[in-house]
């Protein structure tokens, strides 16, 4: 199940940024340095895993650096592997992201 945003916050607001702010040589990534954007599926765990906040599967807003694999796609970029790391966008955030941006005057 994926939920909007990471609880905190909306997922078309992290995204416009991701797509559109730093992404694509945008106006807050003038140096072009690479980006790109990864979904994480919100996988709940069991009633006790979700009192004690413990889920390794969790997307929620500090619960995801408790991630798996979160963590793994770190450890693989710091190891200077990021060319493993790929991008994976299930929701719709691209195409909304896109319209929203074609209608928004242009930053200089």
């Amino acid at each position: 199940r994926f939920v909007d945003g990471d609880l905190t916050v909306p997922v078309m607001s992290a995204a416009y940024m991701c797509q559109h702010g730093w992404a694509k040589g945008g106006p807050r990534n003038r140096e072009g340095a690479r980006t790109f954007s990864k979904e994480y599926p919100d996988m709940k765990g069991d009633f006790f895993t979700e009192m004690m906040r413990m889920s390794n599967q969790s997307a929620a807003h500090v619960d995801i650096m408790g991630n798996a694999e979160l963590i793994y796609d770190l450890l693989k970029m710091a190891a200077g592997k990021s060319d493993d790391v790929h991008e994976r966008i299930v929701s719709d955030a691209v195409r909304i992201t896109d319209e929203l941006h074609a209608r928004l005057p242009k930053l200089e």
